[in-house]
């Protein structure tokens, strides 16, 4: 007998679980180490942690339950390193609750950055050479948060933080990695909008115009190219200028 099989009959053993338990605990056990002995090692993993999560998997499978306090005893862990171990197993051998991104992101108020999350996650995808599942929620959630990041949107990280399933510290070195495959999504430049004039701003450049009207007019008439019935004293235009003004003054107060 190996010493994986050794360690996890010892285990299954002392949980007292049934025989196709054990079997399906060893098949899972290989199914990890042919999947991801690496990543494994980044968790930390205690000798004996990854074979009792195989066996709290398997009976899970079965409908079966354990003592959850003999099974984190067993782990040589505390209830939340093991809790969030499980979580990253279980998420490897593709046996925890399913989630889409778009679900997460309406869950979490973040629907508008579903498409850079995808985008992030498929470009990230393409450059690992692990078989592992990519929309897991550690890599949901990670992809999301990069995305608000990258957005400029608010919300709730720490929510999203737990629902990952990793330690922090795995998850801000995931959250690194992705950042760098964010691209900027053409749809989201802001556009500066177009600053209306106000009515005075209106007014006061046709009188400007006016003005300039003014003076050729004027200009052109003591050359003799106007005709006096066609003049208007520059008394008068004043005068009618700040009439102008003034009613323009009153209407936009």
């Amino acid at each position: 007998m190996s010493n994986s099989n050794s360690i996890l009959a010892t285990i299954c053993e002392k949980l007292g679980v049934e025989k196709r338990v054990k079997i399906k605990a060893a098949e899972l056990n290989e199914l990890l180490e042919a999947r991801a002995a690496t990543s494994l090692s980044a968790l930390k993993l205690t000798g004996s942690c990854k074979f009792v999560v195989c066996v709290d998997l398997a009976s899970k499978i079965y409908g079966c339950t354990l003592n959850q306090v003999d099974v984190v005893r067993l782990s040589s862990m505390n209830k939340r390193s093991y809790c969030e171990a499980a979580k990253v197993i279980a998420s490897i051998l593709e046996l925890e609750d399913r989630v889409t991104l778009r679900e997460l992101a309406i869950q979490y108020g973040c629907s508008g950055i579903v498409n850079l999350a995808n985008n992030i996650i498929q470009r990230y995808t393409r450059d690992q050479c692990s078989d592992v599942d990519f929309y897991s929620p550690m890599f949901l959630c990670a992809a999301l948060i990069v995305a608000s990041r990258a957005q400029k949107i608010k919300m709730n990280v720490g929510k999203l933080r737990e629902r990952s399933g990793i330690k922090k510290a795995t998850l801000d070195k995931l959250i690194n990695e992705m950042e760098k495959y964010v691209e900027p999504d053409p749809d989201s430049k802001k556009q500066t909008p177009t600053k209306k004039r106000g009515l005075m701003e209106a007014i006061e450049a046709q009188i400007e115009n006016l003005d300039g009207h003014s003076k050729k007019t004027r200009s052109d008439a003591s050359n003799g190219e106007g005709s006096e019935c066609g003049l208007v004293s520059k008394s008068d235009y004043e005068e009618w200028k700040k009439k102008i003004l003034a009613k323009a003054q009153s209407a936009s107060s």
